[in-house]
């Protein structure tokens, strides 16, 4: 109830310009409150929910990022759907390289001392949120420190075409959204081309915080928090039933992990595949049963085909029935299977 009484003087703030403009003023001067959440925690992830964050900032302002659209935010923010998953490979190797990113950073920029990740909500309208990879401190100010892993063709085109390119115009917003929230003035956007094993490039951007810019984004992002405030579910709408544990994020994440190592080990299991098909074909040749390759014993045995009771019953004059199938089946059992959806 408190919180509908926040937003709906919220509202009301917003229809009166002097007001408004008073508010704004205030958000845009103010700076964040860190907050103490772990990162990819449970917890972080419900505190996310609880508001905008920056990456959501740039879904409200360009309309779509990674594939998802401002419909399916506000679908996830009010609980009508799952969380879509972003997470990919490059994520992934954000996640394990951020610290070297940042390492890399610090040693590039004279050994500044440099803060690993936090985790912000603004001070005067803690809705808007954020977390960082890190921050650091030049002649006195603050710096927020973004770290971006990508994949040789977007970092190529983020080379060629630089702030003209559409990924950094993306991430230009984020970090914009970065700065409203901790009240920084200034940010390092740290792009790094990885693989599974190190960092090959690296490109960084300075990014100033754009005052005109944040006005229109803030009004955009309250007026988005305040259609998913006052979202009311029809009653003349059978909602979907949900599971209480259906908003695991963290499943997700795992059986995203799950499918990405299913596909290494069958890309792997190809390549065994072809070099036992040369061992054999070398073992066939010499008429060889067994041989050592050193780390195992490789053999060739020959196995019985399985026995056909239908055709043998069949060949006797003995029909099996259906019913005489249900009669002699034995009790069954309950099987569990999950079948990803396509996003």
């Amino acid at each position: 109830m408190e919180k509908q009484k926040y937003y709906d003087k919220l509202k009301e703030i917003l229809q009166d310009p002097d007001r408004k403009n008073n508010l704004f003023n205030a958000v845009l001067s103010s700076s964040g409150n860190e907050v103490l959440v772990s990162q990819r925690s449970q917890e972080w992830l419900q505190w996310r929910k609880d508001g905008v964050t920056a990456t959501e900032a740039v879904i409200i302002e360009k309309g779509e990022h990674f594939g998802k659209k401002i419909a399916d935010l506000f679908d996830e923010k009010v609980d009508k759907k799952l969380p879509k998953n972003v997470s990919n490979q490059y994520t992934q190797r954000g996640v394990v390289f951020e610290e070297s990113v940042l390492q890399f950073f610090s040693t590039h920029r004279n050994n500044v001392k440099v803060k690993s990740s936090g985790c912000f909500q603004n001070k005067i309208l803690p809705l808007l949120r954020c977390s960082l990879d890190g921050e650091c401190v030049f002649n006195g100010q603050n710096y927020d420190l973004e770290v971006k892993c990508l994949s040789e063709k977007v970092f190529n085109e983020l080379q060629q075409h630089g702030i003209n390119s559409e990924t950094y115009k993306k991430y230009w917003i984020q970090v914009q959204y970065q700065l409203l929230v901790t009240g920084y003035k200034n940010a390092m956007l740290c792009c790094a081309l990885v693989d599974d094993k190190k960092m090959y490039r690296y490109q960084e951007f300075l990014i100033k915080r754009d005052e005109e810019f944040l006005k229109k984004l803030l009004e955009k992002t309250i007026n988005f928090w305040l259609k998913v405030a006052n979202y009311v579910p029809s009653s003349d709408v059978q909602e979907e039933q949900q599971v209480p544990c259906v908003n695991d994020y963290s499943l997700k994440e795992l059986i995203a992990q799950k499918t990405e190592l299913e596909e290494k080990i069958k890309e792997i299991q190809k390549e065994i595949d072809q070099r036992f098909l040369i061992i054999q074909k070398e073992m066939n040749e010499k008429n060889i049963a067994k041989i050592d390759l050193g780390f195992g014993i490789y053999t060739k045995t020959e196995a019985k085909g399985s026995f056909d009771y239908k055709a043998f019953l069949a060949a006797k004059g003995v029909m099996i029935t259906p019913e005489d199938e249900d009669s002699y089946r034995k009790k069954s059992s309950v099987r569990w299977s999950f079948k990803p959806v396509q996003d």
